[in-house]
């Protein structure tokens, strides 16, 4: 029910547009024939009902015209601040905390369902009650029935429509009315009211909607009125205008049936119909593009663009590094690693992103800027600014404005330090790791050249070879024009390795996958409940087994605890739940101290860590402290 009404939000705010598009387009089209107005009211109905997206470029609706996330409370996923005590030292929460949002979102729900059931069970009331005061009708000819409890002409039905009339009419009026209401049978006006009227109790909600169901039903008799007296002379509109006022019946808040003759907007009616002129063809025209232009900038949305979305969306707290280059520039001035307090100005300009997509790209001799991301989740993005002209992003071209790509050279049209050999050579990958493990000891150097690598150590010649956030490749030996020594892939995961010369590499990394997946899923299954509480510790507490399996992995578990927390971003509900886990596997480091995420907690902890390495030693540390050592040896392996 939830998911359905949040369907229905998302549908209804894009038919917003469409509504609004076309109040503005009957003003507009004020002389054109009253008809054209049904056709761009049947392109709102159409909105409503449609439940797959059409993209077009050249679509006018806004992108996210309303988010559900906007209106409603954070979900529990991104843990509010204040948190029970006597878990992990969170200060209390209120015990009457407010519901979370899907929570909130099925209470919605099902008032919306409420509110449909109202409005059908009010229409249904009123076609009941209207037969009653008809049953005692009597049949002049055809479907025309003449009753004595009816103060107007109209028509009552869907597949058997009949017209009833009241037994009081002037005959002077009877020729008009039965020409409006069989105009009104010929255009199946007696189908589309009543369709209008359920697309109204379903989104009955929107208040765009309320506007389009009125104007609609005004545009309906407009139309009929329009098909009957573009057929008449000067005395028949004014014999039908006087029908019009002979018949006039009081006006109806809302009405799903019946189509009555003397209903809604008389005098407005009488004024047109008196009025009346032929219209020009080239109103006809205008009326019929303004339909077509409806319906392809309103009747379809934007084209995603994913990369541009990316860019724009992306948080300081996704990126885990950083790195700016600049071509051509001078060799001490084409690189530069950005630290962690300058990660948010750059994320900040990302997110001003912006532009067309560019179809094909020219060649250009400008300077260029790029900023090369790696993610906490391993992924590795580039965005770079072509000579002002093109914003470039992961391989995607838009055309971005001059104004903005220009200011990009005052803060980063210069690097610090040279770019590091074999910058852009191509990542080793762990496809590569498997494929020269076949090897074995017959391993080389040259099998290793042109795969990018950062070079460490002293005496002993060793190139580390970073793969992504899991694993690195360790090679040591003489030198490139001796043998290797040794070549090891850690997992940054578990801290262990394997020489992928004589261990069995696949083997290895399918180990290290199992054991890593099975302690992120049983997180995953913690943080799934319960839904509504404000406490990580009520998520422990409801998933006594899987919590009990983190206990009994132990050293498994803490090294996913600090891969994850190394990586940083731990800022949600997950990062409050390693927490926990951290303080029971390690009582004897744990801190005493409040923390709004689980990441600031862990930041403190490794900051004392190392205060502690500083004054008591690797020896006493490793005794003493074994889960603040590890911790330190896994920051330490990290390439």
């Amino acid at each position: 029910m939830a998911a359905l009404f949040e369907k229905l939000l998302s549908m209804s705010a894009a038919a917003g547009w469409m509504v609004l598009a076309v109040v503005v387009l009957r003003l507009a089209l004020c002389r054109a024939p009253k008809w054209t107005r049904c056709w761009l009211w049947a392109l709102v109905g159409v909105r409503l009902v449609l439940p797959v997206s059409l993209k077009s470029p050249l679509s006018l609706v806004p992108r996210s015209p309303v988010e559900v996330g906007a209106v409603l409370p954070e979900a529990p996923a991104a843990l509010p601040q204040q948190l029970p005590q006597g878990v992990g030292g969170y200060p209390a929460a209120a015990a009457d905390a407010p519901a979370a949002g899907p929570e909130l979102m099925t209470v919605l729900s099902w008032l919306w369902l409420a509110g449909v059931l109202l409005l059908l069970g009010y229409a249904l009331f009123s076609v009941i009650r209207l037969r009653r005061r008809v049953a005692e009708a009597v049949l002049l000819e055809g479907r025309i029935w003449q009753c004595d409890r009816v103060d107007t002409p109209f028509i009552l039905g869907v597949l058997r429509p009949k017209i009833y009339l009241p037994s009081d009419l002037p005959p002077a009026a009877l020729e008009p009315v039965l020409a409006h209401e069989s105009a009104h049978l010929a255009r199946r006006d007696h189908w589309w009211k009543p369709l209008g009227f359920l697309l109204l109790a379903v989104y009955w909600f929107h208040p765009l909607v309320w506007l389009a169901y009125g104007l609609f039903c005004r545009d309906l008799e407009l139309a009929c009125d329009e098909r009957v007296v573009r057929r008449l002379d000067g005395a028949g509109r004014k014999a039908y205008s006087q029908a019009l006022l002979t018949c006039s019946a009081e006006r109806r808040v809302l009405a799903a049936c019946p189509l009555a003759f003397g209903e809604g907007n008389v005098k407005g009616r009488i004024r047109a119909a008196l009025r009346y002129r032929k219209p020009a063809f080239w109103l006809v025209l205008a009326a019929a593009a303004a339909c077509i232009v409806a319906a392809v900038c309103f009747l379809t949305d934007p084209v995603r663009h994913p990369t541009l979305e990316w860019a724009q969306n992306l948080t300081a707290e996704q990126v885990a590094s950083a790195e700016l280059v600049v071509m051509p520039q001078s060799q001490d001035k084409q690189y530069k690693q950005f630290s962690t307090e300058e990660i948010p100005a750059v994320v900040a300009l990302l997110n001003e992103s912006r532009g067309r997509p560019a179809g094909e790209s020219e060649s250009l001799n400008g300077q260029s800027i790029w900023f090369y991301l790696t993610l906490t989740d391993g992924t590795r993005h580039e965005v770079g600014n072509m000579g002002n002209v093109y914003l470039v992003i992961d391989g995607d071209y838009y055309d971005g404005p001059y104004d903005w790509l220009s200011t990009w050279d005052d803060a980063y049209g210069a690097g610090a330090s040279p770019l590091p050999e074999g910058y852009f050579d191509p990542a080793l990958t762990l496809e590569d790791v498997l494929k020269l493990s076949e090897k074995g000891e017959g391993l080389t150097w040259g099998d290793l050249e042109g795969f990018s690598y950062t070079e460490a150590g002293s005496g002993l010649y060793i190139r580390i070879y970073s793969i992504d956030s899991r694993y690195s490749l360790w090679v040591g030996g003489a030198g490139p024009s001796g043998s290797i020594m040794y070549a090891n892939l850690n997992c940054a995961y578990f801290g262990e390795s394997v020489d992928i010369r004589t261990g069995d590499t696949a083997a290895f990394v399918e180990e290290q996958e199992k054991r890593w997946n099975r302690t992120a899923e049983l997180f995953a299954a913690i943080a799934v409940s319960p839904a509504v509480s404000s406490s990580p510790g009520d998520y422990l507490n409801a998933h006594p087994e899987e919590h009990q399996a983190l206990l009994d992995g132990g050293t498994d578990t803490l090294c996913y605890i600090f891969t994850q927390f190394l990586a940083g971003g731990q800022t949600g509900l997950e990062g409050h739940l390693m927490r926990l886990v951290l303080d029971e596997l390690a009582p004897e480091a744990r801190l005493k101290l409040e923390a709004d995420t689980g990441q600031e907690y862990f930041d403190a902890w490794r900051e004392t860590a190392e205060g502690v390495l500083e004054e008591h030693g690797a020896e006493w540390m490793e005794e003493n402290q074994p889960a603040m050592w590890l911790m330190l040896q896994m920051q330490r392996a990290e390439p």
